[in-house]
């Protein structure tokens, strides 16, 4: 008897506190009214890491280099010059994974790092416009090669759960930045109209 009192009070106390969340709709005036974390406000200084195997030619003529593999196929541009110039004509921006070792990378250094510099979050590109995941997944793809990512290709690791382990240890929030949009993913490439993102 004391366990169905028990599971009722549990079910009635969930179904309480889900009826008084806000309920925000799919556009930009209702997600607006949503308030600020008061901790992002108090915040005040974050970390914001953007890295992957873009940072293996880590070269831009000015912007940003993240976007390499993107702007070596514009032809005649500067990155485009350089890339033919450093690694030739055909070699593929998916040959940088390989390359993308991370074989120093100390995830608690950077988290000590951080931490001693003020920081009280840190937010790190999961997945950026390239597609290469920074965490095990079978769904990221690049062209029609599937396992893009940190865990098959380049470092063997779990960048984003290691980096998130060694930053919770540290009391950093800590927080993803996901890019829908993907340069060579098949659905951007060949979109499918009756795909609604």
């Amino acid at each position: 008897m004391r366990h169905i009192l028990l599971a009722t009070f549990l079910i009635s106390a969930t179904t309480v506190a889900i009826a008084e969340e806000p309920q925000y709709q799919p556009d930009w005036a209702s997600l607006d009214t949503r308030p600020l974390p008061p901790w992002f406000n108090e915040a005040k200084f974050g970390i914001f890491v953007v890295w992957g195997p873009y940072s293996v030619p880590a070269w831009k003529d000015r912007g940003y280099a993240e976007w390499y593999g993107h702007n070596m196929n514009r032809e005649n541009s500067p990155t485009w010059k350089f890339h033919r110039r450093v690694y030739g004509e055909d070699f593929r921006y998916e040959q940088f994974a390989p390359m993308f070792k991370a074989e120093l990378w100390d995830p608690d250094a950077w988290c000590d790092l951080f931490a001693r510099a003020g920081a009280k979050y840190v937010v790190t590109t999961a997945n950026y416009h390239d597609g290469f995941a920074m965490w095990p997944t079978k769904y990221a793809q690049f062209n029609d090669t599937d396992k893009w990512n940190s865990m098959d290709r380049g470092p063997q690791r779990d960048i984003i759960g290691e980096l998130n382990t060694a930053g919770e240890k540290r009391d950093l929030k800590m927080g993803i930045y996901y890019s829908l949009y993907e340069w060579y993913h098949p659905l951007y490439k060949n979109p499918d109209t009756r795909a609604r993102f």
